[in-house]
């Protein structure tokens, strides 16, 4: 009796510590997804603040195409698997890139970049981006420690391809 009794006191074991990485991991995850979504919510008060000036209309229809991309696919996000964290990945460096991209057309704006709602909103989005990047290591070092490593959020040379300098 005493055997079988072990036996299953095993079996659950294994079977709620298997939940509790689940769990753990998945809570991560929901965090670097909420930090994503209010980067989205800031982004497009920014494009819609640029889209009363001169700048070039294409460059903020393409990040909001990008930004729509992302945000639509995160929102509708519920399994986790190395897919779709690598498809997570891509479309989060290509709205950085279309970001960037905007920030540096609005360089040649010196009256657009002056004004206070500008202002706060690129302390907003450089905000957003170090939570994002607080989320990414928080999570990353959740799935190294249950050995996930197929779940992995990779940034390639983080400090030079993803960071948002003003």
């Amino acid at each position: 009796m005493r055997f079988p009794m072990l036996f299953l006191f095993v079996i659950i074991t294994l079977h709620s510590t298997g939940q509790d990485v689940t769990s753990e991991i998945k809570s991560q995850w929901l965090n670097l997804k909420s930090e994503i979504q209010n980067r989205s919510k800031v982004v497009d008060a920014l494009t819609n603040a640029v889209l009363k000036s001169k700048v070039d209309k294409k460059k903020v229809d393409n990040l909001k195409r990008v930004l729509t991309d992302l945000s639509g696919y995160i929102d509708t996000l519920n399994t986790l698997d190395s897919t779709s964290i690598s498809l997570t990945e891509m479309k989060n460096i290509k709205l950085i890139l279309a970001i960037q991209g905007l920030l540096i057309e609005i360089e040649n704006h010196p009256t657009l970049k002056s004004t206070q709602k500008f202002a706060n909103l690129q302390g907003q989005l450089e905000g957003c981006e170090n939570r994002i990047a607080q989320s990414v290591n928080s999570y990353n070092d959740i799935c190294y420690k249950y050995k996930r490593a197929d779940l992995i959020f990779h940034r390639t040379n983080q400090k030079e391809s993803t960071e948002i300098k003003f």
